[in-house]
């Protein structure tokens, strides 16, 4: 069997550190935000940590019409 890096042995549990802070912040921001402000910010906060990541890789873009579909409903 392959070693498996660090970094995907340790990626489930950063997936679920990651997707558990969803809700301890929905439930703080519920109380004093609107929920369409909290998504902004969220997603905001998503695309400045997650484009540098995609563009230092060199992540393919979907190409086409489907390809572009599927991604934005998955």
């Amino acid at each position: 069997m392959p070693r498996r890096s660090l970094f995907l042995t340790a990626t489930p549990s950063l997936f679920v550190l990651i997707w558990s802070t969803g809700w301890i912040m929905g439930k703080y921001a519920a109380l004093d935000g609107d929920p369409l402000t909290f998504l902004a910010v969220r997603f905001t906060g998503a695309i400045m940590v997650l484009l540098p990541l995609v563009l230092a890789i060199g992540a393919e873009w979907p190409r086409g019409r489907g390809p572009i579909l599927h991604a934005m409903g998955s």
